[in-house]
């Protein structure tokens, strides 16, 4: 019976270590490797001092083009030359703009998809392939079951998938393990934990928007460097 394999110990904690498996005490070890965001103020405040691998985070906006991009361009500068993915960005991505903040733009993939669907398989495909570090995404509308499947998809490709949802969205629960609020002011960005593995919502950092983190990455007019997949 199944309560009698959970009885030993060791199938108990083989079930806890299960990434799939959500502890939300803020005392839980998380041992998974992470990515270091390039704001110290921000790796305080994170279980593991950095944005972790392997995992979904959902980033709350109040309209595409709120400094998404801006806020882990330092973490992926530093995870270049992996490739990263853009999935239907809702603006043509600036070339020049990723290019001087030193992202390799043979690596960077425009991918263009025709219905909201194919947007969640596209990003549910490359995040479990192993080959991309990022995946960038901007669904306008994204399910319950769809959203936990891209989960499952960066736990087995060990990389990183960026959600960035409406800040309408932020009644429903999600199973993304961090789940932030983004918001913009003149000087800085606001940065407001939601949900967070390995430790309790609630933190607030903020940013400043320096002139080197203001490089503009979106709603350029030409987007002919990028690697474009899709019609």
């Amino acid at each position: 019976m199944l309560v009698t394999a959970l009885s030993t110990p060791l199938a108990l904690q083989t079930l806890l270590a299960h990434p799939a498996l959500w502890r939300g005490s803020p005392l839980a070890n998380d041992a998974r490797p992470v990515l270091a965001t390039g704001w110290p103020q921000l790796d305080a405040v994170l279980p593991g001092a950095g944005w972790p691998l392997g995992s979904l985070i959902e980033v709350a906006i109040a309209a595409p083009g709120s400094g998404e991009c801006a806020l882990f361009l330092p973490a992926l500068v530093a995870a270049s030359p992996a490739p990263m993915a853009l999935i239907d960005p809702p603006f043509l991505p600036y070339a020049p703009g990723w290019q001087q903040a030193g992202i390799d733009l043979s690596q960077l993939w425009w991918v263009s998809v025709g219905a909201e669907r194919d947007g969640w398989w596209a990003a549910e495909q490359i995040l479990r392939s192993r080959v991309c570090r990022a995946v960038l995404f901007w669904p306008q509308r994204l399910t319950d079951h769809a959203e936990r499947r891209l989960q499952l998809a960066a736990v087995a490709g060990g990389s990183i998938g960026l959600c960035f949802r409406s800040q309408a969205e932020l009644d429903r629960p999600s199973p993304a393990p961090l789940r932030l609020c983004l918001a913009a002011t003149p000087t800085h960005w606001q940065v407001d934990l939601l949900k967070c593995r390995g430790r309790s919502g609630g933190a607030r950092v903020l940013l400043p928007r320096s002139a080197g983190s203001a490089v503009p990455t979106l709603a350029g007019v030409r987007g002919d460097s990028l690697a474009r997949v899709g019609g």
